[in-house]
């Protein structure tokens, strides 16, 4: 087996043990939000999202995690587009918004609350930066 295949069947077997264990967690939570509510969240503009946990309240940081991280891992069975998985960083982050929220009720932004993901391009901290697997091909 080749360097870079090695590399990517380790990366993927690590995310499904990430994910599945994710699945453990917060199945239950998940499986007891409104239907309705994930497809809003799900539907809705980054605006409307911010909108809707700061002014309405209609929901919050760690709802719309949940909701966008159960929506990537289906993705991800039929395209395998996740390459690093940080739910658990979104999870703590988006916890620490409700927190200051519920104390301040202010955002501490623009982008309080919207869930987003990255290129695995950018070097992030403890986390792999993939993009020499494909200069692999060339040597």
């Amino acid at each position: 087996m080749s360097m870079k295949a090695t590399i990517m069947h380790k990366k993927i077997s690590e995310n499904q043990n990430k994910m599945q264990d994710f699945v453990d967690r917060y199945q239950s939570y998940y499986d007891n939000l409104d239907e309705t509510l994930k497809l809003q969240i799900l539907r809705s503009k980054a605006y409307e999202i911010h909108k809707n946990i700061c002014e309405k309240k209609l929901f919050t940081s760690t709802i719309v995690v949940i909701v966008f991280c159960f929506a990537s891992m289906r993705s991800n069975n039929t395209t395998n587009c996740l390459t690093e998985i940080m739910f658990d960083q979104a999870i703590i982050r988006a916890k620490e918004l409700d927190q200051y929220f519920a104390k301040n009720q202010k955002p501490i932004g623009p982008l309080h609350g919207i869930p987003f993901s990255i290129k695995d391009t950018f070097d992030i901290e403890n986390f792999g930066t993939y993009l020499f697997l494909a200069l692999i091909e060339f040597f």
